[in-house]
């Protein structure tokens, strides 16, 4: 019986890693939704070669662009997010986009 018990204590205990949990908020569709018509920074974009392969079509991956160091790229990163600002603004979602205090 205490065999049986400590088996059972043992099975719990392991959890599945491997699980992903699918976040579906709207935030998260808001975040990651890709806009393909964007054409600002493209020719920034073509100076650095490692920033060619992507697209840089959604909010999070144009917030990932602040994190370099050169001006032109976070220029560039800007313009974006005000054309997509402007997208869900003509499209009935208006959203505000802040930065500062280490927050985009």
């Amino acid at each position: 019986m205490i065999l049986l018990l400590l088996s059972l204590s043992v099975k719990s205990q392991n959890i599945n890693d491997t699980e992903i949990v699918a976040d579906h908020s709207i935030s998260t569709q808001l975040y990651t939704k890709c806009f393909e018509n964007l054409n600002q920074g493209i020719e920034i974009f073509e100076k650095y070669p490692s920033l060619k392969s992507r697209k840089f079509c959604s909010l999070i991956e144009c917030m990932f662009l602040y994190s370099y160091k050169e001006e032109d790229i976070k220029f560039a990163a800007e313009k974006r997010l005000i054309g997509i600002a402007t997208q869900l603004y003509n499209a009935g979602t208006p959203v505000y986009l802040t930065m500062g205090m280490d927050s985009y």
